[in-house]
């Protein structure tokens, strides 16, 4: 895999029709080799909630933020999840930042479980959804750093 700052900087020249094919690609990469994972949580579910953390993990919730991602969320990971469901956990926590803590430790999980390519398809597509905007944030790239 490159190195995650020629990997940020490849995500982010990409047209939205690259972006798009390729969280295509990866969204099916990613849902068929966690199928296979044995982990506490549902790792679908994990995956997606933890891409919602990357919006939130400043302690605030921003609906443009929201409406930028779910569809890329809902494209790469379908009905295997209710988006909805995450948002209203985020919404009624009472502390976010420990929400998004227990995402984080619970991809962790994910991780110890994964191989190296799957590892690296679900960073790949988590870039791909946070990047939606055709930025990364210095926000989103710490929260990425976080779990890689």
């Amino acid at each position: 895999m490159f190195g995650r700052q020629t990997l940020y900087r490849l995500i982010e020249s990409l047209t939205p029709s690259q972006r798009a094919a390729l969280m295509n690609c990866k969204s099916i990469a990613v849902i068929k080799g966690i199928r296979k994972l044995h982990t506490p949580s549902d790792p679908v579910r994990t995956i997606a909630a933890y891409i919602v953390g990357s919006t939130v993990s400043d302690g605030g919730i921003c609906e443009k933020d929201y409406l930028f991602i779910f569809p890329s969320l809902i494209k790469a990971l379908g009905n295997e999840c209710d988006i909805a469901e995450i948002k209203r956990a985020y919404k009624v926590s009472s502390d976010v930042q420990e929400e998004v803590e227990s995402n984080l430790g619970a991809m962790h999980d994910i991780f110890r479980a994964a191989g190296e390519e799957l590892k690296s398809d679900i960073v790949c597509l988590c870039l791909l959804i946070m990047a939606e905007n055709g930025k990364l944030s210095p926000k989103e790239r710490h929260y990425i750093e976080r779990l890689v």
